[in-house]
């Protein structure tokens, strides 16, 4: 599953449409350290993004723990003639909602889509994603990524010893 953006760039404190988001959401995200907003170095989201055995996906024992991941940002046409962006990702669920780490340029912000598992979707509900900033959110995604990145790296290895391309 991909996220959508109106634009090539971050949303920030807003939601994907572009309007604030709930008051109590909006005095976390104030109140969150930039620490806590970006747990990640970019360079082990790239690790993931474009790793050395070349897989898109994988299922892990964490809190969220279906992953898959895009490495190249696209245009796309999701509405008849309206162009929407899909940005690098890395997409974690549980089957219910998704979370997300956007990259876009050097720069690189979390997600979570409450609507992401609707088969009937409004316009609206398409960019329905907004920050996270709760802090049982923010540990789902942390505990699961620190399981992927753990799990990038011996599939890494594997590829090292036993190389598919060549």
């Amino acid at each position: 599953m991909r996220i959508y953006y109106r634009h090539n760039s971050l949303c920030g404190r807003l939601n994907g449409n572009g309007k604030k988001i709930p008051i109590l959401k909006r005095w976390l995200y104030s109140l969150s350290s930039e620490e806590e907003l970006h747990p990640f170095s970019l360079s082990d989201i790239n690790a993931v993004l474009f790793n050395r055995h070349h897989s898109i996906g994988c299922s892990l024992k964490a809190p969220l723990k279906y992953v898959s991941w895009q490495n190249e940002a696209q245009w796309y046409e999701l509405f008849e003639g309206e162009q929407v962006y899909l940005p690098k990702c890395i997409i974690f669920t549980n089957g219910i909602e998704s979370y997300a780490i956007v990259v876009i340029g050097y720069h690189y912000e979390l997600r979570v889509w409450h609507d992401n598992a609707r088969v009937e979707r409004t316009k609206p509900q398409w960019f329905s994603h907004q920050p996270v900033v709760d802090e049982k959110e923010l540990q789902a995604i942390t505990t699961s990524f620190r399981q992927l990145l753990c799990h990038i790296q011996r599939e890494n290895d594997k590829e090292m010893e036993h190389p598919k391309f060549e």
